[in-house]
């Protein structure tokens, strides 16, 4: 043992120990259990001796460069951690692999927009300090030099371990939707190698058009529909009082993030949740709705693909038809506003007299929220904000007026989108992907929460007439607004709403909403 320790320096030691620091916070943050802990810490007790080793083999200026890479890789993760830390109170690790795979789901233009809403110059400033302090440290102990006995030899080892368990015990654990998996997975499947051609069996009663709206990053506590005192939904909420739209109260998301809850509701798969069968064969929404005589339309406003081809994509490739705004890489930047969905929608509507069902994909309130509206939408500024949100900066007031901004605005696509269904007999349900945390549980912290962020708006318009054709079904929409519900379920209250008595000879109606 003392071999092997004794030839790493003691400045070396110094920025291991103090990022030693951010991995307690990290432990803290994720509330892990025991034997993760243990586990955490043994893999970076392997991984961290494994990049430790080189600095006993190599000598002279060699070893001087390795001792510089090893210092400028550990600061530089430090200064990523503390960053992540002082705006979230969360490090890179505790977002878990939902934060890595969306990363790499995302587009240059998503990446640029989350970047230049996360900076805040004075976070920037504490750790530019830490850094100075960090190297004040290094220069005055490095001319005492710090004597290795002072600390036991096991200590040591925990210390690097517990520097690099995250980083590098997280990194190479070969288990899928890590971060290793993420980087070198194969390409994404293609689903139409694994359609199933299920045996569907329908009523004869069923609509012309039904309708998934797919909003983004909408949570209902910044929604006057759900009693927000700021009125961003004057459009829906006076449909709701003529009793024409039916508000849901205690719906939740299946997830925190866009690509695990389009799965969801595309397939009812749900990730990490032990099923054997992977996403790509899990029957569709999409392929039972074809089977059912509908034509599918995927109409979005949001991009295709990221880094990687991503499983969203690979949905819209299922169905019949597939629209996006702008292009495929559509809905980054301000001219890419939800209101160009509508042309697109009507374009559909025209191509034939089949029966329809429209998978309209919004860009919504996704971050950067000032780009999500048009300038007449600017009604909220931070002197609303003085009373309800005083606690909040400056800063963070103006935050929350443009995600309300962005409310508004949306507010007036969706009711735009059910206007155009008006006349037919149609049903459009409407729904946000996941919620969006906007200084609701911390005063330094706003975007997507895996915790707090899953409690989300859904509404049911159905049409005149829809409603004087299937009067029992719209009593069931009506009646059931207070039911509590989770989005991985609503595929088959689609299905019940098509009219869809058996899928390869079995009844999911039990499942829907409605019953």
């Amino acid at each position: 043992m003392r071999f092997l320790v004794k030839p790493v320096t003691a400045h070396l030691a110094l920025f291991l120990l103090i990022y030693t620091l951010l991995n307690a916070l990290d432990i803290y943050s994720s509330a892990v259990n025991g034997f993760n802990t243990f586990f955490k810490v043994f893999s970076g007790i392997f991984f961290a001796y494994i990049l430790v080793l080189p600095v006993i083999l190599l000598r002279n200026k060699a070893q001087k460069v390795y001792k510089v890479v090893i210092l400028v890789f550990t600061v530089a993760i430090f200064l990523v951690d503390f960053y992540l830390f002082l705006m979230m109170q969360r490090t890179f690790a505790t977002m878990g692999n939902d934060a890595v795979a969306a990363i790499m789901a995302t587009n240059p233009a998503e990446a640029k927009e989350f970047v230049n809403t996360s900076f805040a110059v004075d976070k920037l400033i504490y750790c530019v300090v830490a850094v100075v302090l960090l190297i004040t440290a290094f220069y005055y102990l490095n001319r005492v030099y710090i004597k290795w006995y002072i600390l036991s030899e096991f200590m040591i080892l925990v210390l690097i371990a517990l520097a690099f368990n995250i980083s590098l015990g997280q990194f190479y654990r070969i288990k899928e939707g890590n971060v290793y998996y993420l980087l070198t997975k194969e390409k994404c499947p293609d689903l139409r190698d694994y359609r199933q051609n299920p045996d569907v069996i329908c009523s004869n009663d069923s609509p012309d058009n039904i309708v998934l709206v797919i909003g983004e990053s909408f949570t209902k506590w910044h929604s006057s529909l759900y009693g927000y005192d700021k009125h961003t939904n004057p459009l829906l909420g006076k449909m709701a009082e003529e009793d024409l739209l039916h508000v849901y109260r205690n719906v939740k998301s299946a997830f925190g993030s866009t690509i695990p809850v389009i799965k969801s509701l595309m397939s009812g798969y749900l990730e990490n949740s032990g099923n054997p069968t992977n996403w790509y064969e899990h029957l569709t929404i999409i392929e039972i709705m074809q089977k059912a005589g509908y034509e599918t339309y995927w109409i979005s406003n949001q991009s295709k693909t990221g880094i990687y081809e991503n499983e969203v994509g690979r949905y819209a490739d299922l169905c019949d038809s597939q629209s996006f705004v702008g292009n495929m890489h559509s809905g980054t930047k301000r001219s890419d506003l939800d209101e160009f969905l509508l042309p697109l929608i009507e374009e559909s509507m025209e191509k034939s007299s089949n029966k329809k069902f429209f998978i309209i994909q919004m860009q919504g309130s996704h971050r950067d929220y000032r780009l999500r509206y048009s300038p007449e939408y600017a009604k909220f500024g931070v002197d609303d904000y003085a009373t309800t949100h005083s606690r909040l900066s400056l800063k963070n007031r103006e935050v929350v007026a443009r995600y309300d901004n962005s409310i508004l605005y949306n507010d007036y696509v969706v009711t735009e989108i059910m206007k155009l269904f008006k006349e037919k007999d149609a049903v459009v349900v409407y729904l946000s992907d996941h919620g969006q945390d906007v200084f609701d549980t911390s005063d330094n912290f706003f975007g997507h929460s895996w915790e707090n962020g899953l409690d989300i708006p859904m509404m049911f318009y159905p049409t005149a007439v829809f409603s004087e054709k299937r009067t029992d079904l719209v009593n069931a929409i009506k009646g059931n607004t207070e039911k509590e519900f989770r989005t991985d379920s609503l595929m088959y209250t689609i299905m019940d709403i098509a009219g869809v008595e058996t899928v390869n000879g079995i009844s999911y109606k039990q499942k829907s909403l409605l019953k």
